[in-house]
């Protein structure tokens, strides 16, 4: 984790230097996380919190979400339940976006039961797709992988298929929902 903060703090300097000719914009997202973890054999769900800076290149005709490509660096948290097992983790991100679709890759360090060691993920899905001022609202599909320094069945290497959504979108969506089985139109 010591190591962990010093080089996102440089990696965030590096980009800030590359981007002077791009709009620069602070975004906040609170994914729901669901999923299956393969060493486990068990459902995941949580939470996975992020906290980007992100440079926009806007298109000719003015700020226009599908139109601007851009990218973005920034922290996340993962809180997650896995077999019984709370797993906390922490880490770097970075973002490459373009007309509201996006992947990411993430490295990180976690924590579960007697395990903790390295988490490494990549992230494709719709990013920046819809505008609220600093809210970035992801929903897709991300895969991680967990290498453990201390092991507890030999040298444990766990791989994770999951689904993120955003809340906003998840409510939305249940609302939706809620509303057609109501009766609604």
């Amino acid at each position: 984790m010591r190591v962990a903060v010093p080089i996102v703090i440089v990696v965030l300097l590096a980009g800030t230097a590359r981007a002077d000719d791009r709009e620069r914009r602070v975004l906040f997202s609170a994914p729901l996380v669901l999923g299956y973890d393969n060493l486990r054999d068990a459902f995941v769900w949580g939470a996975r919190p992020e906290l980007l800076v992100a440079w926009d290149r806007i298109d000719d005709q003015g700020f226009d979400h599908l139109g601007t490509a851009g990218f973005g660096f920034g922290l996340y948290g993962e809180v997650d339940r896995v077999s019984g097992d709370t797993a906390l983790g922490a880490g770097g991100t970075f973002m490459r976006y373009q007309h509201g679709w996006g992947y990411g890759p993430s490295v990180g360090v976690y924590e579960v039961g007697d395990e903790d060691g390295v988490a490494v993920s990549l992230f494709f899905g719709a990013r920046d797709l819809f505008v609220l001022e600093h809210t970035d609202l992801p929903f897709g599909f991300r895969i991680e992988g967990r290498f453990g320094n201390e092991p507890v069945m030999g040298d444990v290497q766990t791989v994770m298929l999951t689904a993120d959504l955003d809340l906003p979108v998840g409510l939305a969506l249940a609302a939706e929902a809620i509303g057609s089985i109501g009766g609604g139109d």
